[in-house]
């Protein structure tokens, strides 16, 4: 048997250590995709990349601020391997080993023996990034494709006469970035990217492992019932400046979601409650049930931020769809344009109130901030999304 062994030092203090190794949270933060953990000796780790790789052991050794160990039963692996994590804290400084042990000799044994070693130290290098800075090197160094995605199901199959219906839809496209530039757009639904099949949104991100901004990959796609194939050149990540303080974050979110608000209000000038209530066709919302779609996601916002404040981050495989009884039903509570706008604002400033009153335990994990930064920052508002969708609906309604 042999053993690998890391060495690193930390600027950061030994609870935070600790912790990226014991908390789920912390450990989607610097190295898995999907983790689930219960942190007592004997109680589970599990550990998923969206690769398709996943590890499940449990927890042998617990020593608060000392030492984690667990063991290791990898995807295709020969045997059952363990990990020992000794850590050392000195003011706001920390010394980590890490021992990778039980590894075998022999052919079967030598390809994990090589991936053990690349990826312990790619991702203590990524440890050491969001415990001093924030950034996670996952997200920062990945190229971007350009898309936001959307829901897909067979009916939206149907309804857009594709033949597949695991795939991934595009809802957009960002503006000047691969994707546009390539030729997609919106409804097109991605089957293959760089020679791998796509079904989900996980895969997507798989596709692009390894692959760095200025690369070309071929993305083989539908539009409607044609199956097309363009190449794309993968695209810089743009990165926001984070503001470090939560009034920062507040007032950076309640700008940048400004301009949505006043075009928002623009495409509502002079709206009837018969046209705001007006559906395009059966299986597509008015613009009631849009604003009401609206209001729900503020209010997910606000549960997903409490949910990590309390280290139960909610985490789900892949992205679930619209409930649309939930909301039919917002629309029936709030059943005027002017009620469900008066909501849609109520929810929005309880959000930017609550990112300006987050706790100094949130604040002080510089991983979880930074994530809740890039995210809110770093794309479209959500109204933005849909007002295009929201012209449309109008435009049914008075038949333009």
């Amino acid at each position: 048997m042999s053993t690998i062994e890391l060495k690193q030092s930390i600027a950061a203090p030994v609870s935070q250590v600790y912790r990226a190794f014991t908390n789920a949270t912390a450990l989607r933060e610097w190295m898995s995709d999907v983790a689930t953990v219960l942190p007592h000796d004997g109680g589970r780790i599990y550990l998923a990349w969206n690769n398709g790789y996943y590890t499940a052991g449990e927890f042998t050794r617990l020593s608060p601020n000392e030492c984690v160990e667990f063991t290791w039963n990898g995807r295709t692996e020969p045997g059952i391997t363990h990990v020992k994590v000794t850590m050392t804290g000195q003011d706001s400084k920390t010394d980590l080993r890490l021992e990778h042990t039980g590894i075998g000799e022999g052919d079967e044994w030598d390809l994990v023996r090589r991936k053990f070693e690349d990826e312990w130290a790619k991702n203590l290098r990524n440890l050491t990034s969001v415990l001093e800075t924030g950034e996670d090197l996952r997200i920062t160094k990945r190229p971007m494709l350009g898309i936001l995605i959307g829901e897909y199901s067979q009916e939206l199959a149907s309804k857009l006469n594709t033949p597949v219906s695991d795939a991934v839809r595009l809802d957009s496209t960002i503006d000047g970035m691969g994707a546009q530039k390539a030729g997609l757009q919106k409804d097109d639904v991605i089957v293959e990217m760089d020679g791998k099949r796509i079904i989900d949104f996980p895969g997507l991100v798989s596709a692009l492992s390894g692959r760095e901004t200025g690369d070309v990959v071929e993305v083989v796609y539908y539009r409607g019932p044609e199956r097309m194939v363009t190449q794309m050149k993968l695209s810089g990540r743009p990165i926001p400046e984070i503001p470090w303080t939560a009034d920062g974050l507040a007032e950076a979110i309640s700008n940048q979601e400004a301009e949505a608000r006043g075009e928002l209000m623009k495409l509502l000038e002079g709206l009837t409650e018969e046209e705001a209530s007006h559906k395009p066709a059966p299986d597509e919302w008015s613009v009631k049930e849009i604003l009401a779609h609206l209001i729900l996601s503020e209010q997910g916002a606000s549960f997903f931020l409490e949910s990590t404040i309390n280290d139960q981050e909610l985490w789900a495989d892949d992205f679930g769809g619209n409930v649309h009884a939930h909301t039919s039903a917002i629309a029936q509570a709030y059943p005027t344009v002017r009620e469900l706008i008066d909501e849609l604002e109520r929810s929005r400033r309880v959000n930017v109130e609550f990112v300006r009153k987050l706790p100094e335990s949130l604040l002080s994990r510089k991983s979880s901030f930074w994530l809740l930064a890039f995210n809110r920052l770093s794309f479209p508002t959500h109204i933005t999304l849909h007002l295009e969708q929201i012209q449309a609906a109008i435009n049914a309604a008075r038949k333009i």
